[in-house]
């Protein structure tokens, strides 16, 4: 939690939504409009206490929430937090919402709406939760009153928002009365068009702003070359010439609120447009938009008007294949959102245009080239020449390449290699922003390939591959209402269902991770990969998979030095989250991916009975498990393995996700000889050995079978006063030595680590709660312990 020292300045809280993958992008955003503001606070973050990955909360004053209704350009909503209560009934829900003083807020003649989001088991359905709140709200205005307010969900005069989760109801007005989106100038769009605080978005990943900073003295344009409905182009304009977001719009939600103060809103918009007059006169900017249809340029050019920048924004029809670089311009952010296939255009047409603006763009802004660019729209022929001569005489500055898409096929038709690649949601469609610097040293490949990929993956048996397919159609619908209900993006989706098809196939997010097990010897190969063709080919068809989404290796036991193959270290990673978590995981490395599916319910335990507890992670691998406690508030977390290369990553999650790495520990050691030294005392212990490990960094090996009473044991007398140890392991014929455990507290709870995406398979793991009885009786010292591991020779 991130607190001011003296909170008693404040006394409102909000919560400020936002897109799914752009929250951190918006606490950026707050820091920086409280900064602006002049707020107090020893740092610029003071008043952030939580951001989660639907938006962040503050605490601040009533003109902050003003503040940001007017200046987000990330944020969907702003809600003004009226009550939080803790609610375990449909009763207490009432008299939550009663309670509230209704009349501060609101009168008898206030039109409401009211909305509901989350559930329990006393709220199944959010018409349910909307129907209690409303009634608890009129019945409260009613009975002060003697009259009741109307409602109108369409057009309310004030809109109440309520969200119940893990038993605290938190009641809000919503500020903003419909998405800060909604802008005002865009009343038009084309055919697939963008949200304007995804554009928003979309340039805070590019670093708008520092380009901004950095070529104030160069003749710098941002230049969308298929530019659509000029979303992007608008919203870089609004940016550079300091015009508040929210400066035209007609409606907000906080009109009609008993509280709102109109004469320090007509303050803040007097000052908004005084800061656009003075930043529309400094511009260092200039504003480029191209595509071939006229008509939506027609829409582009209403839409530059309306945002009052149609003096800033230049649009021309032009297609593509002839774009070439403007003459005054030296250097540029290309940014684009061009067709990906959803909407627009067929596969193969795409794959085309891609790769049109990936060469005509490469060629124009190279830095270090002279200058190859198009003539003025307005110069004659004589002029052209001019221009050609005086611009061939210096270098371009570098320019950044910008392109937005759902398809990776397509990405990689542009032929050139990005430096950062983000996901952002178009709607409910996955989406890739990839910027990449346009120098020289960058040079285009060939992406024809890239395309094809999948065109070999052939059926030989029609009739038997549409069973695969039906199945695995049949276990996307049948996990589909728990996934949801979860909000579980990582999962399981068959594994060896039908013995023709020996192959495990794990979704992370929108990527397919295809693991054939290695036939046995009796099977012909030719065979075998006739079927495992066969899987990828209805993964791709059946499932509707992009093939540059689905990564394949074959799976079997290793053994002896394969065990430790090295990880693929120039991998792209790629971040997939679960509950509140994110991670990074990469697909193609040997065989695990970094995020083990199986333990999601072990980790899911852990984070939300970590609060205030001193975890220890032994065998940590990724962190993953480390990263679930911090979130959920552990005071400390020891993070132990032998891998620098695992330690590292588990630091690159906890950073993922904003947790400081030095309120907690990585160790590199042996775990055995590191719980021998260990003096510190814990409150959860997690310990998942491998199966068998004989690592040169060790002592001995490790045989989990053989040696897993002495860790066990170890484990528990680190253990604080009521403090339990997790031991968990992947060896299908394990059997625990319960006897060797003599006088420990034992509970298998194997079944209840199982979700229902591996319930075919419920040996993948075994799990004990361990911990000591209330009167322990004498335990092994750790000496002993440790003699009882097998030594080298």
């Amino acid at each position: 939690m991130k607190c001011n020292k003296d909170m008693s300045v404040y006394n409102s809280r909000l919560f400020v939504s936002c897109p799914k993958s752009m929250e951190y992008l918006l606490e950026d955003e707050l820091k920086m409009l409280w900064k602006q503001r002049g707020g107090p606070g020893e740092t610029d973050n003071a008043l952030l206490y939580k951001t989660s990955p639907l938006g962040v909360s503050v605490e601040c004053d009533k003109a902050f929430a003003l503040t940001v209704c007017l200046w987000s350009r990330i944020a969907n909503r702003v809600f003004y937090q009226l009550d939080e209560a803790s609610c375990h009934s449909v009763e207490q829900l009432y008299d939550a919402v009663y309670s509230i003083d209704w009349l501060s807020h609101i009168t008898e003649h206030t039109v409401i709406a009211v909305d509901f989001s989350g559930q329990s088991s006393f709220v199944r359905n959010t018409v349910f939760g909307a129907q209690k709140v409303k009634d608890a709200v009129v019945d409260h205005v009613r009975d002060k009153t003697g009259a009741r307010p109307d409602v109108d969900a369409d057009h309310p005069g004030i809109r109440i928002r309520a969200h119940l989760r893990k038993g605290v109801l938190a009641v809000y007005i919503d500020l903003a009365g419909s998405s800060l989106h909604q802008r005002g100038y865009r009343t038009e769009s084309g055919q697939a068009p963008l949200k304007e605080n995804l554009a928003a978005g979309i340039l805070a990943r590019c670093r708008f702003h520092e380009l901004l900073e950095q070529r104030n003295h160069a003749r710098f344009a941002v230049i969308d070359p298929m530019c659509g409905s000029g979303t992007l182009l608008i919203e870089a304009a609004l940016i550079a010439c300091d015009r508040a977001p929210g400066l035209t719009r007609q409606q907000w939600g906080f009109e009609q609120w008993l509280q709102f103060d109109a004469e320090l809103w007509s303050t803040l918009l007097e000052n908004a447009r005084k800061r656009f007059e003075a930043g529309k006169e400094n511009v260092v900017a200039a504003f480029y938009g191209y595509d071939a249809d006229s008509k939506v340029l027609r829409t582009a050019a209403r839409n530059a008007e309306r945002a009052e920048v149609d003096d800033l924004v230049r649009l021309v029809q032009r297609d593509i294949r002839d774009f070439t670089r403007p003459p005054e311009v030296q250097s540029a952010l290309i940014v684009s959102n061009p067709p990906y296939g959803e909407r627009l255009g067929t596969l193969k047409e795409l794959g085309d245009l891609y790769a049109s603006l990936g060469k005509t763009v490469k060629s124009a802004f190279s830095a270090g080239r002279r200058g190859e660019s198009g003539p003025d729209e307005n110069s004659g022929p004589d002029e052209e020449r001019g221009q050609d001569r005086e611009r061939g005489q210096e270098d371009l500055l570098e320019s950044r390449l910008a392109v937005f898409s759902s398809n990776p096929g397509l990405i990689k038709h542009l032929g050139i290699r990005f430096d950062k690649k983000y996901r952002f949601l178009n709607g409910t469609i996955p989406c890739e922003l990839v910027v990449s610097g346009l120098t020289d040293a960058n040079k285009p490949f060939d992406s024809r390939e890239a395309f094809v990929r999948g065109a070999n993956w052939r059926i030989a048996n029609p009739e038997r591959a549409a069973m695969l397919g039906n199945r695995l159609k049949k276990n996307r619908k049948s996990l589909g209402k728990w996934l949801k209900r979860e909000g579980i993006n990582c999962y399981r989706l068959y594994d060896s269902d039908m013995p023709e098809y020996a192959v495990a196939i794990d979704v992370y997010d929108d990527w397919y991770h295809v693991q054939e097990y290695a036939a046995p010897k009796s099977i012909n190969p030719q065979h075998a990969r006739e079927r495992f063709m066969e899987t990828l080919a209805m993964v791709r068809d059946a499932l509707g998979v992009d093939p540059e989404k689905i990564v394949y290796k074959r799976r079997e036991r290793q053994k002896g030095l394969n065990q430790y193959q090295k990880l693929e270290s120039d991998e792209e990673r790629i971040q997939v989250s679960e509950y509140n978590a994110r991670f990074y995981i990469k697909l193609r490395s040997y065989l695990d991916t970094g995020l083990f599916l199986d333990h999601r319910p072990i980790r899911k335990w852990i984070g939300q009975n970590a609060n205030r507890k001193r975890v220890l992670n032994l065998f940590c691998y990724t962190g993953s498990v480390s990263v679930h406690a911090a979130l959920g508030g552990a005071g400390r977390v020891v993070s132990v393995d032998m891998s620098n290369t695992y330690l590292n990553w588990a630091k690159d999650n906890f950073i993922l996700n904003r947790l400081p790495i030095d309120a907690h520990s990585f160790v590199r050691a042996d775990c055995f000889q590191w719980l021998k030294e260990c003096r510190e005392q814990f409150d959860l212990v997690f310990l998942d050995p491998p199966t068998f490990s004989n690592s040169k960094k060790m002592e001995g090996s490790l045989d989990i079978q053989r040696d897993h009473v002495a860790l066990i044991r170890l484990c528990v007398r680190r253990l604080n006063k009521g403090g339990i140890v997790l031991f968990s392991n992947n060896l299908r014929k394990f059997k625990l030595d319960e006897q060797g455990l003599s006088g420990l507290v034992i509970e298998d709870i194997s079944r209840q680590t199982i979700d229902p995406d591996f319930k075919r398979n419920t040996n993948i793991h075994h799990c004990w709660k361990i911990s000591q009885p209330d009167n322990p009786a004498t335990d092994l010292d750790a000496d002993q312990c440790l003699s009882m591991r097998a030594m080298p020779g």
